[in-house]
């Protein structure tokens, strides 16, 4: 997302995320699978999918044993609130009034679900930036397919398209370290069945 002068702007691209919230009707993030399941039988919200990846994230939150863990991107899943064993959770997502303030502090882990394809490549250092300035380790799931939804200036919600290895490389370019997660869902080299990849920095 860039300006009229051609400089990539990563206020713009979260106007588009503001908009396209409003317009699904939820703002606030669900607080269980179940509230989560009881809205869908009418509506469909935006950006509630990441608690899908509870069994994959609880397994290595379990033998990590972080004190504290910030949503990053958050949306309006429950994820963080399925989370046992941690006793501080944070959330923030810049599209979202409730939580578009950054939480101060450092946090022992951070997790990323369904963001970094949707962040122009133009911008993913300064994106990966914001990370670090908040934990050394961080764990991302990413889409490598493009969306079925589109922002509302037209554009596909997922900016950066991108195979496994080239996101392996990045991020370990940009954090010192990457490693694929392959278990029960991330089965297939490394890829789910909806062809998303788990990936930490740690």
């Amino acid at each position: 997302m860039k300006d009229k002068h051609g400089i990539p702007d990563m206020n713009l691209l979260v106007e588009q995320y503001k908009i396209l919230y409003d317009r699904k009707g939820r703002t606030e993030r669900f607080t269980s699978k179940e509230e989560l399941l009881k809205y869908k039988q009418t509506r469909q919200p935006y950006g509630h999918t990441s608690h899908k990846y509870i069994e994959t994230f609880q397994s290595l939150i379990d033998e990590l044993n972080p004190k504290s863990i910030l949503d990053y991107g958050c949306g309006v899943s429950p994820l963080l609130d399925m989370i046992k064993n941690v006793e501080q959770k944070s959330w923030y997502d810049p599209a979202l009034e409730k939580y578009n303030k950054l939480p101060k502090g450092k946090f022992d882990l951070v997790l990323c679900t369904d963001v970094l394809e949707h962040i122009p490549e133009d911008l993913l250092e300064e994106f990966w930036t914001s990370i670090q300035s908040k934990s050394d380790k961080a764990i991302f799931v990413i889409s490598t397919r493009t969306a079925k939804s589109l922002l509302p200036n037209g554009r596909n919600c997922h900016e950066t398209v991108k195979d496994t290895k080239w996101w392996l490389k990045r991020i370990k370019w940009m954090f010192g370290k990457s490693k694929l997660i392959e278990d029960k869902r991330f089965c297939n080299n490394g890829l789910d069945k909806q062809h998303a990849i788990c990936i930490k920095n740690f």
